[in-house]
């Protein structure tokens, strides 16, 4: 399988990931949250933790 295939269904699988995500996040209320809020606070959470990880305690 060529890498822009595997690419290009990757990007499918995580667009209709959202779609259902976003749908999921509407019926139960949350619809102003999207799933661009969930991306940056995993990105935010991923970060603390990297950080985390390097301090000695």
């Amino acid at each position: 399988m060529s890498p822009r295939l595997i690419i290009y269904m990757i990007s499918r699988i995580r667009d209709e990931f959202h779609k259902h995500l976003n749908l999921e996040l509407k019926e139960k209320g949350l619809s102003p949250l999207t799933t661009t809020h969930a991306d940056i606070l995993f990105a935010l959470v991923k970060k603390k933790k990297r950080k985390c990880k390097k301090s000695p305690r």
